[in-house]
């Protein structure tokens, strides 16, 4: 069956930080920039090198992470990662 935007609650409400996420996908990790800019999931903990939306390249934020983190800031690349990560999209 496909989305029914009349079924989603949240279909009109504006995006935020706050709201429900709709869709996950997984990140494979690399050079190249994600195709949508996002926050991450981590569903395994483990190390993860990602560079947020605004830093320059090359200025990556590298974290040991717990299953359930989240990351604070939206995502531009990942690097590399020892953990399960999934992209959070709206």
């Amino acid at each position: 069956m496909p989305y029914n935007r009349g079924d989603d609650p949240y279909a009109f409400t504006p995006l935020s930080l706050e709201t429900p996420k709709k869709r996950m996908t997984a990140v494979t990790p690399g050079a190249s920039d994600l195709d949508i800019y996002s926050l991450l999931y981590c569903t395994v903990g483990g190390t993860i090198t990602y560079l947020p939306v605004l830093n320059d390249d090359g200025v990556t934020v590298s974290e040991t992470v717990a299953a359930g983190w989240v990351s604070p800031v939206m995502v531009r690349r990942v690097s590399a990662a020892a953990a399960t990560v999934y992209q959070l999209l709206d």
